[in-house]
């Protein structure tokens, strides 16, 4: 669950009462029970779930509406991509089934949260991450959904002005663990902040060699 559950961790361990959806497969939930209760957090509600999905989406905050009268923070961190390893690779469809799954969850959830609650979450963040403006290989169309969620965060911002809604993104890179201390910092007043380092390859045909991927979240009441 990497960052996504990183990020659960943080809001965890100041006793925030965490919600986490997952794709069957994707997460042993004994062992994310297990680190939640070595923070001393709270134990967290795990959902299977797929986020690009408005049906699991609507049973998710159904389900949660039963414990909560409100949401504080909605954190999306899904992304899902067709890899692209050639031209023949770029399509109308990769390129929506991309858009639907790391872009939309961001603006489709926060409206839906209104819906259900009555109210949008105080906070709403989206992850990005640097492969908007830098090459990685085979990131075509994850990159592009990053950069229309990162549009569609100003817009929304704009739109929602006189709401009592903050809406963010921040970007994060895989960096190794000893340097996380050194590179992180809060993005807009009021939400959490991460690093915005990103190992990218230099040279195309070559995929990124990978590290262990970091986030520096922090918490504002």
């Amino acid at each position: 669950m990497g960052i996504g559950l990183a990020t659960a961790l943080a809001f965890g361990r100041r006793g925030a009462a965490c919600t986490l959806t997952y794709k069957w497969g994707s997460a042993d939930e004994d062992e994310v029970r297990r680190q939640f209760a070595d923070a001393g957090a709270p134990a967290p509600v795990l959902i299977q779930a797929d986020a690009a999905r408005a049906e699991d989406a609507g049973l998710v905050l159904e389900q949660m509406r039963a414990r909560h009268a409100h949401v504080e923070a909605f954190i999306s961190n899904v992304s899902q991509a067709v890899l692209v390893g050639s031209l023949d690779d770029y399509s109308p469809r990769a390129l929506f089934q991309t858009l639907q799954a790391s872009a939309w969850p961001l603006v489709d959830y926060t409206f839906r949260i209104r819906e259900v609650f009555g109210r949008y979450p105080r906070y709403a963040v989206g992850i990005s991450s640097t492969g908007v403006d830098q090459f990685s290989w085979g990131y075509d169309l994850m990159a592009a959904s990053k950069a229309v969620m990162e549009t569609l965060c100003r817009y929304l911002n704009y739109r929602l002005f006189d709401e009592d809604v903050r809406i963010n993104v921040i970007r994060t890179r895989a960096c190794a663990p000893s340097r996380s201390a050194r590179h992180s910092g809060a993005t807009s007043r009021g939400s959490p902040g991460a690093s915005r380092e990103t190992r990218t390859s230099s040279r195309p045909g070559r995929s990124p060699t990978p590290r262990s991927p970091c986030a520096a979240v922090s918490w504002t009441a």
